[in-house]
């Protein structure tokens, strides 16, 4: 029996008399039917500390220091700036369970300033998509940045968020992570040059020989296996200054843009923007539009699954979904590394007319975080007028002495223009936005991306459209802090030094996590609630249970929270089979 969200948490408990004592670090045995009634399965009842302890330890909590050797960059003055934190948890620990999520956190030194890199991948099928990726398109991804960096016009400076061109970095990820797996694919079709005739006239023998070469090395078993696995991919880049972050996304992980509370007013809420769409069949923008590709092809898309067998729309490997079908019935199929699927392949082979069917085009969105979230304590009138100012300064024109009003001739800036088909829309500096459609949410699914069942796997997700679309918003307020009167008494000590006092006691950060986490949310994105319990962790530089470490703090509170036997039934009950999905979760604070 699977189960995958938060009812197991809530199931009710029997305590037996055969295990310890409340300080035994073994525990008490207790017994729980993970929300599934009359069934009942033992469980190891945890007490404090053994309890955080034994989270702590399974789910392999980690704190990265970033910047240079005192732990900062530019824009990044304090110690938690300076830092990420990752958690990553498959509490079953049979072999055939273990978790095929994989992360990567790292500061890439580039024109002697730091960038930020971190990424979330969630592998299915097997492991070897997802480890191959984590291995490989970081560093792909830097060299990519590092060529862009060296060439610019503007040489060794390229670097400063006020000279790099965000538009140029978008299309970059974006090109970059296609690439990647494009020569995924390569790799497999350069090994039969005639093509799908080839493939067609070789003998099964012929075949095995050449692609299970185990006992050679294994050269051709592992581009086999990379394109027969397959795996999502959440990037996200933070610049030197950390004025500007991009994030790319392949599949259904989620990426959330959170700000916490002021610290001198702990009551203020914590705010979320959700980054980014989920690429699967429960996104009817998505199931549309492979709909629309596949003409006449009743069945590309089928129990909103893609060919009736994975989950995700956009990913990494997968090329049973991206090559022609003779490829998966001749090669895939007679490979001693066997699919894992719930939908038998030879049922799939049929479906496939006119491939790709899953796409390798990420998602990519660009933010200003100086005006994500509305140029954090400005007014509407306050940030028009900023806008006239910069755009007084750029024209040349519209000179403000100290004391007198701006000008009003200026028109107010368009609005950034909105798309509803999930792709990005670049507008210079600002937050690029897009429209995502609400994704339904569906009652807890088996957690693999191949799946046969009549479940879905959607989530409830909207993009807030708030953000400025002015190119150099925060660049000139901060520059105004440091004139101080050059632009006049409208945005001297008030509206300037409000903004920039309120960036310096908020606390922004990004939360990048597998679709693991909706599940133990009730299958819903619960971007608000996230953002809260990780801004809270990091104001008080505590999460509040005992942990300094902001993503298992979420995580713990996605298992139950305080509650000591909804989160020791999730770590402990005694199963063959994972009763949760892969849950990985990186916090990065801005």
């Amino acid at each position: 029996m699977t189960t995958t969200n938060n009812t197991a948490a809530t199931a009710t408990t029997t305590t037996t008399s055969d295990g310890g004592h409340s300080g035994d670090p073994g525990g008490v045995y207790d017994e729980t039917d993970l929300g599934h009634p009359g069934y009942s399965f033992r469980y190891r009842l945890l007490a404090e500390p053994h309890l955080t302890r034994e989270l702590t330890r399974q789910a392999l909590a980690k704190r990265y220091q970033l910047g240079d050797a005192t732990g900062t960059s530019k824009g990044g003055d304090s110690t938690s700036r300076g830092a990420a934190y990752s958690v990553s948890l498959q509490p079953c620990c049979e072999p055939d369970a273990l978790s095929q999520d994989r992360l990567s956190v790292e500061s890439w030194t580039i024109n002697n300033e730091s960038w930020t890199f971190a990424g979330v991948f969630d592998g299915h099928g097997g492991h070897e998509a997802a480890d191959y990726t984590v291995q490989a398109l970081p560093s792909q991804i830097r060299s990519a940045l590092s060529s862009y960096l060296s060439s610019s016009s503007t040489g060794a400076h390229a670097s400063s968020s006020s000279a790099v061109e965000p538009e140029a970095i978008s299309k970059l990820l974006a090109s970059t992570i296609t690439a990647f797996d494009e020569r995924i694919g390569q790799a497999l079709l350069a090994l039969f040059p005639r093509g799908e005739a080839q493939v067609a006239t070789m003998s099964d023998e012929e075949i095995d020989e050449l692609m299970n070469d185990q006992e050679k090395g294994g050269t051709n078993a592992a581009i086999l296996s990379h394109c027969m696995r397959g795996t999502t991919a959440l990037v996200a880049l933070v610049d030197p200054a950390r004025e500007n972050l991009w994030v790319v996304n392949l599949g259904d992980c989620i990426a959330v843009l959170g700000e916490a509370g002021e610290k001198s007013n702990p009551e203020t809420p914590a705010r979320s923007i959700v980054l980014n769409a989920l690429h699967n069949g429960g996104n009817p923008t998505e199931f549309e539009r492979i709909e629309r590709e596949h003409p006449g092809e009743p069945e590309c898309m089928l129990r909103k699954r893609v060919l009736g067998a994975l989950a995700v729309t956009r990913a990494i490997g997968d090329h049973t979904f991206k090559l022609p079908a003779v490829y998966t019935d001749r090669i895939f199929l007679n490979a001693r590394v066997r699919f894992k699927t719930m939908t038998p392949m030879h049922e799939v082979v049929p479906r496939i007319r006119t491939p790709p069917y899953v796409s390798n085009t990420p998602e990519v969105k660009h933010v200003a975080l100086g005006t994500a979230f509305n140029g954090g304590s400005l007014s509407t009138a306050e940030m028009d007028a900023v806008r006239k100012v910069i755009q007084g300064k750029k024209s040349g024109e519209g000179k403000v002495e100290e004391g007198k009003a701006l000008p009003d001739e200026a028109d107010p800036p368009p609005p950034t223009p909105l798309r509803d088909d999930g792709d990005v829309v670049e507008q210079g500096d600002g937050f690029d936005v897009e429209v995502v459609p609400p994704t339904p949410k569906v009652p807890g699914a088996v957690p693999s991306r191949f799946d046969d069942s009549d479940s879905d796997d959607g989530s409830d997700v909207s993009t807030a459209s708030e953000g400025d679309d002015n190119a150099g918003f925060r660049h000139a307020v901060s520059e105004q802090l440091a004139r101080n009167t050059e632009y006049g008494s409208m945005v001297t000590d008030g509206a300037a030094n409000r903004a920039l006092q309120h960036s310096k006691d908020c606390q922004r950060f990004l939360i990048l996590a597998s679709d693991g986490l909706q599940f133990l949310y009730d299958d819903e994105v619960k971007a608000e609630k996230w953002a809260d319990v990780v801004g809270q962790a990091l104001v008080a530089n505590d999460g509040g249970d005992g942990m300094d470490n902001p993503a298992l703090s979420l995580l713990r509170d996605g298992l139950g929270g305080t509650d000591p036997k909804r989160v020791s039934s999730m770590l402990t009950v005694e199963l063959g089979d994972r009763w949760m999905d892969d849950t990985t979760i990186v916090v990065l604070p801005l």
